[in-house]
């Protein structure tokens, strides 16, 4: 999929679709289609969830999403859900990434792991039972 995750990708795709299911589509859900496309284009978004490779499957679906609503397909209810909970879900992210207490809160958990990182350097624990410490800090 690479880094481009803007709509350059869809608009090939979006002229294959049928003229009447286009149209309907734009009618019924034109915010969800905006919104999915602020999205999709927000490169810093789709970084931060594809860390993982279970994620870049959410990822595909949430392209698969706004490739369905572009192209006219039908949307069920199941697909409306799904539609809904990725914008929720972007809006959770935006709320947290802007929120200066909880930046504040993370800065301050950071902090702390260090400081635990710092002394555990300097008692000179063998490397692989600091390895261990070190690994357990990650996980917490």
């Amino acid at each position: 999929m690479g880094k481009n995750y803007g709509k350059t990708n869809f608009a090939l795709a979006a002229g294959q679709g049928n003229e009447e299911g286009i149209k309907l589509n734009q009618k019924l859900y034109s915010r969800r289609i905006e919104q999915l496309s602020v999205i999709v284009d927000d490169e810093n978004y789709m970084d931060s969830i594809g860390g993982l490779t279970s994620n870049s499957n959410y990822i595909s679906f949430i392209h698969n999403m706004y490739l369905a609503l572009i192209s006219g397909r039908k949307i069920t209810s199941n697909m409306k859900s799904a539609i809904t909970n990725i914008v929720w879900s972007y809006a959770k992210h935006l709320r947290e990434k802007n929120d200066p207490a909880l930046q504040q809160q993370k800065l301050e958990y950071i902090n702390k792991v260090d400081s635990v990182k710092h002394k555990l350097n300097e008692c000179n624990y063998t490397k692989g039972y600091t390895y261990e410490r070190v690994t357990l800090s990650r996980i917490y």
